[in-house]
């Protein structure tokens, strides 16, 4: 158990080690202790009841109780929690059952990647990409009425005012 405390420690991600639910070891190194805003100290001891509200507690355990139900390693892409002071995040989440000599689970490693800023420049990404799409639709449709219009010798003042719009105004 020592060797997983010290892997633990020294992961760049968030990390916990569970026995019976309860932690046995805190969030790994500065990154996980800033993650949520408690200190290892404050987590050694800690059910998710005692840290999270309690719809997020009760979705943690019920992963937690089926990696250890199904001896299953659970990737969970997404996951949302509320912090002491960032407020909510995203994380991705890996929860792996420590099996003993017998094959039964012993304890319950967790690790986690907060992956709030990817998810939302991911969100940003799409939305632009969206416009950009929209915006060339847009201007295509324009030049073909444009065109039309400028070989009938006549500009449509509708059009005129849309393509002078400031759309930052």
């Amino acid at each position: 158990l020592q060797d997983i405390h010290m892997t633990l420690y020294n992961l760049p991600n968030a990390g916990e080690v569970l026995a019976n639910m309860t932690r046995i070891s805190g969030l790994s190194g500065v990154s996980g202790e800033d993650l949520l805003g408690f200190s290892r100290d404050e987590l050694i001891g800690k059910s998710d009841y005692d840290l999270f509200p309690k719809q997020e507690a009760a979705f943690f355990l019920g992963k937690d109780r089926e990696v250890i139900d199904k001896k299953i390693i659970l990737d969970i892409p997404e996951e949302h929690i509320q912090t002491k002071y960032k407020g909510e995040r995203v994380l991705h989440t890996k929860k792996i059952p420590l099996l003993d000599e017998k094959g039964q689970p012993e304890y319950l490693l967790g690790i986690s990647e907060d992956v709030t800023e990817r998810k939302q420049a991911e969100q940003k990404q799409e939305s632009l990409q969206a416009q950009l799409t929209q915006a060339q639709k847009m201007g295509k449709d324009c030049l073909i009425y444009d065109k039309r219009t400028d070989i009938a010798g006549q500009r449509d003042p509708e059009l005129q005012a849309f393509l002078e719009m400031d759309i930052d105004a």
